[in-house]
């Protein structure tokens, strides 16, 4: 289920901090728009049973762009180097015109699934003016076939992975000295870390 949300700071600065994804703190989302590029963060709550959220910071990227990343289910995939001497877990939402939003699995600042406290999770896409939210339920197995995907999928990037026993002398040969060129339809996520204040009324 997908629906906007609008920020407007001076509205959220009398909220609680434990409002939850439909009304986000003024302090976490200043701190996060104050990046010039592209960033998220996982941000966890203290209330029982309560869902992780996960904030994605678009600025720049139109309405129609956010709300239709936040109608698709992210996948997990391993990315390479133009070298082949790197690859990185990623968590990725792509709309069907092939823009792509990368979410660094090794650089995370938090779980955004926790068996002991729910199944589920909460997105949040946003720019300057709009944020679409999708809320993703989970059953036990597909809980389950998330967390561990990821961590089967980090076994083989990052530290884990080992060129050399992926590719032929032939192939990193053949990639040798190439460099990452950065592509206009890929958007890679700084990651930042907040804490979300005890909860009050």
């Amino acid at each position: 289920m997908t629906y906007p949300i609008h920020v407007h700071h001076n509205e959220t600065s009398a909220l609680p901090a434990h409002c939850g994804p439909d009304m986000l703190p003024k302090e976490l989302l200043e701190s996060l728009m104050s990046w010039p590029v592209p960033a998220c963060t996982v941000v966890q709550d203290t209330e029982p049973k309560a869902w992780n959220l996960l904030l994605i910071w678009l600025p720049g990227v139109g309405a129609n762009t956010l709300n239709q990343l936040a109608q698709r289910e992210p996948y997990v995939k391993n990315t390479f180097s133009a070298d082949l001497l790197k690859s990185r877990t990623m968590l990725c939402w792509e709309t069907p015109e092939g823009t792509e939003v990368l979410f660094d699995e090794w650089l995370r600042n938090a779980d955004l699934v926790d068996f002991g406290r729910s199944l589920g999770y909460t997105v949040v896409f946003l720019n300057e003016l709009t944020a679409y939210k999708c809320e993703h339920h989970l059953g036990a197995e597909e809980a389950e076939a998330f967390v561990y995907g990821l961590q089967g999928a980090t076994c083989g990037s990052g530290p884990n992975y080992n060129p050399w026993r992926i590719w032929s002398e032939d192939e990193l040969k053949e990639h040798e000295g190439l460099v990452d060129v950065p592509d206009p339809k890929v958007i890679h996520l700084a990651m930042l870390s907040f804490k979300r204040e005890a909860c009050t009324s």
